[in-house]
């Protein structure tokens, strides 16, 4: 248990806000700061017809995309350690004859 809760804190928590502030700077990057130049969501088109600047475009979609999976595996496999130190936790204080 002790092994558990040390993991979860000095590393998977520590992965898990490093990633998301990778996370946030890069969709903040694209969608805030790249997409207002490609793509006009009012009109429903592309601000361009130049098929290269429009492929940088998808491109930069994609990577987020790519990340946006990323970092929900990583928040999905955090989860789970919570989950099992919890337990782990819960089945201590069960054996020790503590309350939950």
């Amino acid at each position: 248990m002790i092994k558990s809760l040390a993991n979860l804190y000095e590393h998977s928590n520590v992965r898990l806000e490093y990633n998301g502030a990778r996370y946030d700077d890069t969709t903040q990057d694209i969608l805030r700061g790249r997409m207002p130049y490609a793509f006009d969501l009012i009109e429903n088109r592309f601000l361009t017809t130049d098929r290269a600047a429009i492929r940088t475009f998808g491109n930069q979609m994609l990577q987020v995309q790519r990340q946006n999976r990323g970092y929900a595996a990583r928040l999905s496999r955090w989860l789970e350690e919570v989950e099992n130190v919890h337990s782990q936790v819960a089945s201590y204080l069960e054996h020790s004859g503590g309350e939950r």
